[in-house]
């Protein structure tokens, strides 16, 4: 599934999301493209729960 985030603008972001992403499913498999604004992740956890947990981080985030 992909993500449209906002405000990531550096690695401290990306990490942010990741971790955010892998305390929700510690085997998920996330790639951030800063470039674009996005987020792919490989994850059996649900597309909802995912985005909220990114927003959590302080990131909106939108299934695309």
């Amino acid at each position: 599934m992909i993500f449209r985030v906002e405000g990531m603008t550096c690695g401290g972001c990306a990490r942010r999301v990741t971790r955010a992403v892998q305390a929700l499913d510690a085997n998920a498999a996330v790639a951030v493209d800063l470039a674009r604004g996005t987020v792919e992740v490989g994850s059996t956890a649900d597309a909802t729960a995912v985005a909220a947990a990114i927003a959590a981080a302080g990131y909106p985030a939108t299934a695309v």
